[in-house]
C-alpha cells in the first residue's frame, strides 16, 4: 500500500510541476523551482483536504485557490469555475 500511495504522491506532484513549468514558459507564473513548487502545492492541498475531511466542513478549502495562485506567483488572477459557495 505505501509503494501505491507514494506512486500517487509521484504523480501528482509531477502533474502540478508540469502545470507551474508550462505557466511559467508563458511567463503566467514566477517559482524559482516548478518541482520544489509543486511539492509546497501538494503538501498544502492535501493538508487542507484533511481538515475539511475531519472537520466536515468544506469551508476549510476557500482559501484553497487564492493562496495557491499566491504560491506560483501568479501574474494575473485566472479566472476559475471552481468556486464555493457561501
Amino acid at each position: 500500500m505505501r509503494i501505491k500511495v507514494e506512486e500517487l504522491i509521484e504523480r501528482s506532484t509531477k502533474f502540478i510541476e508540469s502545470a507551474i513549468a508550462e505557466a511559467m514558459w508563458e511567463g503566467s507564473v514566477s517559482v524559482d523551482d516548478p518541482k520544489t513548487s509543486a511539492r509546497q502545492i501538494f503538501s498544502y492541498v492535501l493538508g487542507l483536504l484533511l481538515q475539511a475531511r475531519l472537520r466536515n466542513d468544506l469551508n476549510v478549502l476557500r482559501d484553497l485557490q487564492p493562496t495557491v495562485i499566491n504560491m506560483v506567483g501568479a501574474k494575473q488572477r485566472v479566472p476559475s469555475d471552481f468556486a464555493l459557495s457561501a
